[in-house]
Parts: structure tokens; sequence; C-alpha cells
């Protein structure tokens, strides 16, 4: 058995260096990035001296601890949240990870419902959109480097059922990470590390794949379109691309085997990582070089020049500035991670620095940023509570202090913390 070290893409990869085969946030080298390499590897050689390491008193059990909190989804009806503990900075015994379901009745006052014990390195999750009281999630653990497939892990939350928080599972591609449901109404889609796109028909639970290795309007194929994170308008996929650059697919189409998927490649993003959209433009969390400096960045891409296209052979080459796809490029706070949108703003986690994360927020009717709110350390993922519609609070998932965020909208001050 071995641990692989912090395996890196670009500017920013997941927060996690996972069991097995792993994947470490990875920026321009930083000392916190150096130190959990180097606490890794003392843990690899731990485990090759000691039989069994992981259950020996080196880690203990997860427990009802929570441990790099990294996905969150709220049911506001039920005042409910599902936070993914994927355990990715090992402060626990490194093949656990947890399910966490919290009553948030009182949403600046979490209390804690049910804890279900999964495997280690989850990714996001999403609650069925079709009423059948089931929560998914991604999930990459592994003891190897050579496996080829993960899973998408499926939790039944309905609380007046006998299987109430029992958990199965189906297979995908290796590293799944992103999700969206639904589009049609009962598919949901899977971004990957393994060079495709998955699906899940959910009434009967069949996986399918979309190959991203296809051939482009320039003369080239890809050879490799590792992916984490989604989003989707209408018919419209965006996946951004670890390799460099945005993928966008035609739902429609996508799963037939006989077309090409991807319509367009926007080549010249270099370093993007989270994505989301208002159907009218592309957010895009991305670092790029400007006069020489590292500068962090939310782009805005605008849609209308991206069509669906249908029965295109070749996937279209596009270029930001050539083809007038960014209308804004706005700074935000150091090593933007995740883009989360509501009525009116962008949030934006940034793991700023070792010992503080931001949450930069944009304007979206003036494209300016207001304003960066200091949360715990490096903050990623993020969820809305909005009852009735109303949007009131941000919960934020700080990855490295083991803490939730929430952001009141209304102030867009930290009202409170959980625990």
């Amino acid at each position: 058995m071995r641990i692989k070290l912090n395996q890196s893409h670009f500017a920013n990869s997941l927060p996690f260096v996972r069991g097995g085969r792993g994947w470490g946030r990875s920026t321009s080298p930083s000392p916190s990035l150096q130190r959990r390499g180097i606490i890794t590897f003392i843990c690899g050689l731990v485990f090759l001296v000691i039989t069994g390491c992981a259950t020996s008193t080196i880690f203990q059990p997860l427990g009802t601890n929570i441990s790099s909190p990294n996905g969150i989804a709220i049911d506001a009806t039920a005042n409910r949240l599902y936070l993914i503990n994927s355990n990715s900075n090992v402060l626990y015994d490194w093949t656990q990870g947890s399910i966490q379901i919290l009553d948030i009745t009182d949403p600046l006052h979490p209390v804690l419902m049910n804890t279900t014990q999964t495997q280690s390195f989850s990714g996001e999750d999403v609650i069925d959109s079709n009423g059948r009281k089931l929560l998914y999630t991604t999930n990459r653990y592994s003891e190897q480097t050579t496996v080829t497939q993960d899973n998408l892990l499926i939790m039944n939350i309905d609380e007046s059922s006998a299987d109430f928080t029992t958990v199965s599972s189906v297979l995908t591609a290796k590293d799944p990470y992103g999700l969206f449901c639904c589009y049609p109404a009962d598919r949901m889609w899977i971004a990957t590390g393994g060079n495709e796109l998955d699906f899940i028909d959910l009434a009967t639970q069949t996986v399918g794949s979309v190959n991203l290795l296809q051939p482009m309007s320039n003369g080239g194929v890809f050879t490799e379109s590792q992916t984490s994170f989604i989003a989707v308008k209408g018919n419209q996929a965006f996946l951004q691309r670890f390799n460099g650059g945005i993928l966008i697919l035609n739902l429609d189409t996508a799963a037939d085997p006989t077309k090409n998927p991807i319509d367009y490649w926007i080549e010249d993003i270099n370093y993007p990582l989270g994505v989301a959209t208002d159907s009218t433009f592309l957010y895009v969390a991305d670092q790029e070089t400007i006069d020489g400096n590292w500068t962090p960045l939310l782009l805005v891409i605008d849609l209308s020049k991206l069509p669906a296209l249908t029965d295109n052979a070749l996937t279209q080459v596009k270029q930001r500035d050539i083809d007038g796809l960014v209308v804004n490029q706005i700074q935000v706070a150091r090593n933007p991670q995740r883009v989360f949108l509501t009525s009116q703003y962008a949030f934006v986690t940034c793991d700023d620095s070792d010992d503080q994360g931001f949450v930069s927020v944009i304007d979206l009717a003036t494209k300016t940023k207001i304003t960066d709110i200091a949360v715990g350390k490096e903050p990623f993922g993020m969820a809305l509570y909005a009852p009735g519609g109303v949007e009131k609070y941000l919960y934020v998932g700080n990855v490295q202090s083991n803490i939730l965020s929430i952001i009141d909208i209304a102030s867009l001050t930290v009202a409170g913390t959980y625990p």
C-alpha cells in the first residue's frame, strides 16, 4: 500500500490528499501545501513500518467530529443541512469520512442529528430534485493507484423510512467530484478525472458516460480532459478542465456515441477551478499572470456568443479575448476556489493564506467586488439557506479549520459558526 503525494494540476486542485492515489491542492507551492505534503509523506513511511496503521493509535476514529468539511447541501423546507466530511487532511483514521445531518431550524445554531460513516475523500453532494429523498455524493477513496473506477454514494434521507441513513453506491469513472441534478428531468451529471463526463438516470440508477477526448477544429485531439466542476444552463454543460480551458457540451446529444458532444473549448483560460452560471453569464474562478503578477480573478463570460450546436464533427476552439467572450474580469482574494451565485451576488471562496481564508463578494448587477469576508482556513464548498425563497444565510465549509462559517446575506458578515 502506498500514498501518492500531491499530484499537481496547473494552479489549483481539490482540497485533499487522497489515500492510495492522492490529489493535493496545488497553487504555486505554498508553505501549507509543503507542510501537508511532509505530513502525508511521514504518514506514508509509517504505513511501511506499522502494520494496520489505519487502525492504530496514530489515527483516532472520526466519530462525530468534523474533518475537512467539503460538500454541503441544504433542504430549506425540512430545515436540514447535509454535510460531507471528507477527512482529506487526515486528522482521523484516513479511511474514514462521514455524512452528517444537521437540524437548522435555528440556522445560526445547527444541531447534529445523525452521523453516518462512509469512506474518506468524498466530494460534492446534491439532493435528489425529484422527491425521492435521496442524497448523492461522489467518493474517490482508494488504497490503490491502478483503479479505473470510483463511486457515487447514495444515502436515504427519508426520516420516516426504516432505511433512513442507509448508503448504497454505483460505479463511476475514476476521480468523480462535481454534480449537477438534473437535466433532463431525471438525469444527473458527474464531472470526473477519467476523461469522461458521467451521467446517471436516477429512476433506474443506470450510469452512462460521455467521451471527452474529441477532435478539434484546430486539427488537434484532446489527449486529457480531467474535470472536477460542472455548471449547467438549459441543455449546455460547462466543465472546468484541469489541463486548461473550459469545455462546453450539448447535453441533448452528449449521450449519443455517434456525436461529438463538445461544442466549444475556450482554450486560453489557463487555471480554471469553480464554475457557476446564471443563464446569461458563466462565472469562472481563475488565476492568470497579468503584467508579470499572479492575479486571482473571477471571469465573466458572455454565453450568448456560445450557442448550442448540433451535428458538429469538431469541437470549436475559442479564445477568450479574440472571440470577445470575457466581458469582465474581477480581481478577488488570493487562490479562488469555488463560485456560488445568489440572486444578487457571486460568492467566491478564496484560500488566501495559511492563517486566513476569505469569501469575495461580487455584485452581479455592477460586476464589481463589494467586499472580502474573513472566514476560516481554506474555505471551499458553499450552500444557501433560503426558506420560502428568501435568501438568508450562506454556509461555507472551511477545510482546514474544520468549521462552518454562516454568512448573513443581508449584512454580508459572518453571523455564526458551527460547531
